[in-house]
């Protein structure tokens, strides 16, 4: 497999969906945020609303469209 390109986005501790971030006491949550966090009061970051994210995800796509083209059709001239 040959890596094409790479994406960094920002998420979320995995500790605010999985509905025990207050209580379990793994959570990251009180490590990001301090001991007293709690799920409802840390923002959620979506994937969906990180326009440069998404414009790169679209660039990336191309990307690996256009590779594939050439591997089944060789290069187009």
């Amino acid at each position: 497999m040959e890596l094409v390109e790479q994406l960094s986005v920002q998420g979320n501790v995995s500790c605010l969906y999985c509905g025990e971030g207050d209580e379990c006491e793994m959570s990251g949550l009180k490590m990001f945020y301090g001991p007293d966090a709690k799920t409802s009061e840390i923002g959620y970051t979506r994937v969906e609303d990180q326009e440069k994210v998404r414009a790169e995800a679209v660039q990336i796509g191309r990307r690996i469209g256009e590779r594939l083209q050439k591997q089944q059709h060789g290069p187009l001239n």
